[in-house]
């Protein structure tokens, strides 16, 4: 299936995150975050959009929801890495999500007859690269940026993967992005930067209600 259609249904993850994120976990969500996140929606239509004028690509119609599947799994762990009362470490944690994946995939390329890997060196400079900026670089530090700054921040940043991408290839593989695909790049990083910045507290209001502030002095106590 095209890519561009597959990075544009991963892009709908940020805007679920915030649907469910107040009812779920508490977690509101301001208009101007609202406002990022349908900004950087529109970046990744625009990034995407010669994929998706392309055509349809020759997949099975059943492809089309493997992206859903992968989009609502990644949506669900993330609620559920939020609710958990003891959430392990993530130095714990992507060790163990690694295994279950290297158990259920290995399943599958045994089933379909693939188990055996080619002996090409590209195949093994391949997995050294999935490993390093994919696994330990990408999902780690998703998880990271998921226990510190919560579901809808984290999520909003999915929208620079498709920007991440155009970059990449056009480093790697020569392919020059157009004036639509730059210009998408910029809107996803004002949505990006909208969703995810954090509101000022207001120092006037504080130094109303406590004019000392920080500068308080101990109190010493009566003899």
């Amino acid at each position: 299936m095209p890519s561009g259609t597959a990075a544009l249904i991963a892009a709908v993850q940020p805007l679920a995150a915030g649907a469910l994120a107040g009812r779920l976990l508490g977690e509101a969500v301001s208009p101007r975050q609202w406002a990022g996140l349908a900004i950087g929606l529109g970046g990744v239509a625009l990034v995407v959009q010669g994929d998706l004028s392309a055509g349809p690509a020759a997949a099975p119609a059943w492809a089309y929801g493997l992206p859903f599947a992968a989009m609502a799994a990644l949506l669900a762990a993330s609620f559920l890495e939020r609710r958990v009362r003891a959430p392990l470490d993530p130095v714990d944690a992507i060790p163990l999500h690694c295994l279950v994946s290297a158990v259920l995939f290995t399943g599958v390329a045994l089933a379909g007859g693939h188990a055996a890997p080619p002996p090409a060196g590209g195949f093994w400079t391949a997995v050294v690269w999935t490993v390093l900026l994919s696994t330990v670089g990408g999902y780690g530090f998703y998880w990271l940026s998921l226990r510190r700054n919560g579901v809808t921040r984290t999520s909003a940043l999915i929208y620079l993967t498709p920007p991440t991408t155009l970059v990449w290839a056009y480093a790697m593989f020569g392919d020059a992005p157009g004036w639509a695909a730059l210009a998408g790049v910029a809107v996803c990083v004002i949505g990006v930067t909208a969703a995810t910045a954090r509101r000022r507290p207001d120092r006037s209001a504080q130094l109303a209600e406590d004019p000392v502030g920080d500068r308080a002095v101990p109190r010493v106590p009566a003899e």
